[in-house]
This record gives C-alpha cells, structure tokens and sequence, in this order.
C-alpha cells in the first residue's frame, strides 16, 4: 500500500510527520522522497469461475488439415475480508470489477501443402471502472473484439515468409468517459491504463524466417 511523505508542513499533517520521523532517523536525502509503497497481505479474496479448452482437428487428405481450438476463461473475483479497512470504496470495486470476467480466444489453422493460414479472435467481456466519489462514480466499457491474420509459405527447405496483422481492423476499446471517471485518469491519457484490452491499434508485418 502507498504510504505518501512530505516535508511540506503547510500540506498533509501526516505526510508531514512521516517526513520528520525519517529526519529523526538520520535518512539522507529525506526531503527528496515523496513516498514509499509497501506489501502487505491485507486483505483476502475469493476468486470463481473455469477455464475451457476444445481442440479438434480435421485431416482433409495428405497435405491438407484444418485444426480448430477454443479456450474460455471465465472468473469472478470478491473481496470477502479487508479487517484492516485497507481498500476504499473505490478499490474494493475496481477489485471486483475491473477485468472483464469472460474472455476466449478461437484459432482456426489450415495448412495445404506449403501454404498455411491462421485466422483468430480474441474476446473481451465487458467491464467496470469506478472513480471515489460519493456514490461511485461507474464507467462501463463495452465487450471487444479483435481479429488476427497470418498467411505463411514454406519456400523452400530454409526459407519461409509470412505476412499477417493482430487486431487487422484496427479496433479499440471504448476510452475514457472524463465525466464518469472524474479524471480518474491523468495526463492525457485516452484509455484506461488498468484496461487489459489492447489499446495499441492493428499491427501489421511482413516475415522473413531462415533456418540453418
């Protein structure tokens, strides 16, 4: 947990006294820190839900099979003790809700002959970010999707180009809603920095492997 310092005596009385306790031990350099973050194990959760995960596979003739997968992850996460009263109303729920609780990913791989493609789509379930206010502040941000791509030759015993892209219709979350999460978020920043949804945009690319 954060635990901020300060060698303003005008500012925060008990950031202030954290910096004069550090002065008293004799800490070099104690009016440059601003804080230090500590572990503790505070609190405990409970996490439930499954993971899923099908593969099938097709064999067409000698050189040509389709392999099919699907994994799914689903999971809700709660906060049953915080006896040290550790988490705000904000942290408690941004705990609870901020990852999206399902997500899969389905891959579907042809190969013929030389040739391979690889189509696959990556899924996120909707999610929730709250702001400390009073009562919370709540954005939602809505299910995601994003679609991948690669085709591959095999040229020849060393050489093998591919071309693809992640994310090749260049998709994004949802971004921050300034009124709904008070600026929650500083600097500028377009979308969440807690989001585990890729926010980069499509990723194109052209490869060129040799092995020896």
């Amino acid at each position: 947990m954060p635990c901020v310092i300060s060698a303003d005596p005008n500012g925060d009385p008990d950031a202030y006294e954290r910096y004069l306790a550090l002065m008293s031990a004799g800490v070099v350099g104690a009016e440059s820190i601003g804080g230090v973050n500590y572990f503790q194990n505070a609190i405990d959760t409970e996490t439930t839900g499954f993971d899923l995960v099908a593969n099938y596979a097709m064999l067409w003739d000698g050189e040509r099979s389709t392999d099919l997968s699907l994994a799914l992850n689903y999971h809700e996460q709660e906060v049953v003790a915080d006896t040290l009263g550790v988490l705000n109303a904000e942290d408690k729920f941004d705990l609870e809700n901020q990852l999206p609780n399902l997500r899969w990913n389905a891959i579907a791989f042809h190969t013929a002959g030389d040739f391979s493609i690889m189509a696959r789509a990556r899924y996120f379930g909707e999610s929730e970010d709250s702001d400390n206010t009073s009562p919370l502040s709540v954005q939602t941000y809505d299910p995601a999707i994003f679609l991948d791509l690669e085709g591959s030759l095999q040229i020849n015993d060393m050489l093998r180009a591919s071309i693809g892209g992640r994310n090749i219709f260049d998709e994004y979350p949802d971004k921050v809603d300034r009124i709904a999460s008070n600026n929650d978020y500083c600097c500028g920043r377009v979308y969440a920095s807690t989001s585990v949804v890729d926010w980069q945009g499509g990723y194109y690319y052209l490869r060129l492997r040799a092995d020896f």
